[in-house]
């Protein structure tokens, strides 16, 4: 009884060998939209209300290869892509620095802002994968990459600053009246986070994929605190996928 149970174990356990002993290299190339933002997670008390949220056109390319062992595998890729949003909010003691008759006042805004954030960035995603079947994979990672070009700016409007706390000075702004802000200098340029991804093939070449990717990391450097939280990008990612 012992012998057979032990020779029906070996058996299985050798049955497993050649599948992961088995190597194959595969490339790909992806084109993709991103859809998400840079948010505050959870929002804070300072944003009373979202009004409007636009996720922008986000094109993204890359280009992958991946080892495979059998089923399991690990995937290297180069990315280049766009991440953008536009949003409205109603806030209260909102820290912030704006322009008011071609001067600079910082402090606390009540009353509507509004925020354009865009980033081109080039990053590096390394995932392991898992080959569940021949239509169907799945895998989760981490990427890091560099900002090449950024911004966040936007303007308050209908509302008043308090300059320097929710006690200084009270300067208005009308309906109508605008003022501008924009922190170019506070935006970090390296950034790191996990992403998750599948792809079903329904071809032997083309395939739909989806990704996840979230930052560690806020969008501004720690030494900036004009905005008094942090901002973490969020964006899912739908594309199509060739396969060599």
């Amino acid at each position: 009884m012992k012998k057979s149970l032990t020779m029906a174990l070996l058996y299985a356990i050798l049955a497993t060998v050649p599948a992961f002993s088995e190597t194959k290299t595969v490339y790909e190339a992806v084109v993709a939209l991103s859809v998400g933002g840079a948010s505050p997670i959870p929002l804070p008390v300072e944003i009373r209300d979202i009004d409007g949220f636009n996720p922008g056109v986000n094109p993204q390319i890359r280009g992958s290869v991946t080892r495979r062992w059998g089923k399991a595998g690990i995937n290297a890729g180069l990315q280049f892509g766009r991440k953008s949003m536009e949003t409205g909010a109603r806030v209260k003691n909102y820290s912030t620095e704006v322009t008011k008759d071609d001067s600079r006042v910082s402090g606390r805004w009540t009353g509507k802002v509004f925020t354009s954030y865009s980033s081109w960035d080039i990053s590096v995603p390394i995932l392991a994968t898992w080959k569940f079947s021949s239509s169907f994979q799945a895998g989760i990672g981490l990427y890091a990459g560099y900002v090449v070009n950024s911004s966040f700016g936007g303007y308050v409007t209908d509302g008043y600053l308090r300059q320097g706390d929710p006690t200084g000075p009270k300067v208005e702004f009308t309906e109508n009246e605008k003022g501008n802000y924009s922190f170019p200098d506070g935006l970090r340029k390296v950034l790191s986070g996990a992403v998750a991804e599948a792809t079903w093939y329904f071809s032997e070449h083309f395939g739909m994929s989806t990704a996840l990717n979230w930052d560690f990391a806020s969008i501004f450097k720690s030494s900036f605190t004009t905005v008094s939280f942090d901002m973490n990008r969020i964006y899912g990612v739908i594309g199509l996928t060739y396969r060599l």
